[in-house]
């Protein structure tokens, strides 16, 4: 399972011309960057990927580098309510969903 995560962390998938990067894994924890907005549906299938047979997963998607360095180091605070800029989409699977929670192509996630 370890090697398919650091596989995942390496590698870069192309949906729809646009590619979701894996930048940060910590645990249950994941942030994607991107260079545009992907669809919520892709969003999903890509989550889903990343999160395996993890019960309790959280993955955030960011458009661009600054702000995906940004959302690493807000993430690595523990205070995931603060505000992330180019935060467009959140997934969370745990006892309650196992879905796209928020998604905004307006990053006002």
């Amino acid at each position: 399972m370890k090697k398919s995560i650091l596989l995942l962390i390496s590698m870069v998938f192309s949906f729809n011309a646009y590619s979701l990067e894996l930048t940060y894994e910590k645990g249950n924890n994941f942030v994607v960057k991107s260079s545009f907005p992907s669809k919520a549906k892709k969003v999903s299938q890509f989550s889903k990927q990343t999160c395996g047979s993890k019960k309790f997963c959280l993955v955030w998607f960011v458009v661009g580098e600054n702000e995906a360095a940004n959302a690493v180091k807000v993430m690595k605070g523990g205070d995931l309510s603060l505000p992330t800029p180019g935060l467009y989409a959140i997934f969370s699977r745990n006892k309650v969903a196992n879905e796209v929670i928020c998604y905004d192509d307006k990053y006002w996630c």
